[in-house]
């Protein structure tokens, strides 16, 4: 239904199959303090606001987004306040948290935006749906949960290989740990807009027939597609889904890193769109182990990934009455 987030996990759906997605995880440094913080300690526990804002404030988001920064730290103390202090340092401890919120201040800008122009539907349940694609921990997820008009958006998807099943009590250690999604013991959280996860290989057809079925069929509002840090074809996968639904009325796609040189083997090119792209154009001779680069300098690809985010935005197909 409506509303807010009210803790409830999705229904389950008896042809929701087991999904995979998503590329490498970024590196981040922890913490102060590192594994040796204590986080029983009130120091912990009361300077981590202060620190992440103090960390924001060397970062671009400073001085391009100021406004969503102060937004952040109002909504970071808040969590802190209201959170079980589990689940606020599951959220905070890695460090990860002012990182994602730097790289993700020009998609909230950009979201923002685009609600304005869509504007407050005179049916609630015409207002738009954001998927989250690749969506990991789900820290933007929870910022535009915090940020936006319930007014005008009606649900929050986190897609993400790493999500556990819908019919699972709790995360598998190689899961993501959902429970500042949907709760744990007797604390719900109340997200103002409906924030909840799919698990969902978006490189797979028949998983992606389950995303137009249960996602975009089921509300005719407009959908707003997020899309940071895809990994290699990722990339490809989300610009499709966008050409492919009609009420996906925006893309933001933020790619992380080049498709891999193997793939030249198997395809000269692929083809999005109807606009050709390629693959010895745009795939690198390198790629991500154990998180870490191995390959030529990160340097000498640039030209290749200006060349990579120049084909797929020609890839993406956009006219007025499609959209």
């Amino acid at each position: 239904g409506s509303g807010g987030g009210d803790g409830q996990r999705p229904q389950a759906e008896d042809d929701d199959p087991v999904g995979v997605a998503g590329g490498p995880e970024v590196r981040y440094t922890r913490m102060r303090g590192g594994d040796d913080a204590d986080p029983d300690s009130d120091a912990f526990w009361e300077d981590t606001v202060s620190w992440l804002h103090t960390e924001m404030l060397t970062m671009s988001i400073a001085k391009d987004h100021p406004d969503i920064l102060a937004e952040a730290v109002v909504i970071l103390s808040k969590w802190r306040d209201t959170l079980p202090k589990s689940v606020w340092v599951r959220v905070v401890k890695s460090g990860r948290i002012a990182k994602e919120l730097n790289e993700i201040a020009p998609v909230i800008f950009h979201t923002r935006m685009q609600l304005d122009k869509i504007g407050v539907p005179t049916n609630p349940d015409e207002r738009a749906n954001i998927v989250d694609l690749c969506s990991g921990f789900g820290y933007m997820g929870m910022f535009l949960a915090e940020m936006l008009d319930p007014a005008k958006v009606q649900n929050i998807v986190l897609v993400d290989k790493q999500w556990p099943m819908f019919n699972q009590r709790k995360a598998l250690p190689h899961q993501i740990n959902w429970d500042h999604i949907y709760g744990v013991g007797d604390w719900k959280p109340r997200w103002p807009i409906r924030l909840f996860t799919r698990k969902n290989n978006i490189k797979e057809a028949s998983q992606l027939r389950q995303m137009e079925r249960h996602l975009f069929q089921k509300w005719p509002g407009p959908f707003i597609i997020l899309a940071v840090h895809l990994c290699g074809t990722l990339s490809i996968k989300a610009v499709e889904m966008f050409n492919h639904h009609a009420t996906a009325a925006t893309l933001c796609l933020k790619p992380c890193c080049l498709p891999e040189w193997d793939h030249t083997f198997s395809h000269d090119s692929w083809i999005v769109g109807g606009h050709c792209i390629p693959t010895r154009d745009v795939c690198a001779q390198g790629k991500w182990k154990a998180n870490r680069w191995v390959g030529p300098p990160r340097s000498h690809l640039r030209g290749k990934f200006s060349a990579w985010a120049g084909h797929l935005l020609q890839g993406i197909e956009l006219s007025d009455d499609q959209k």
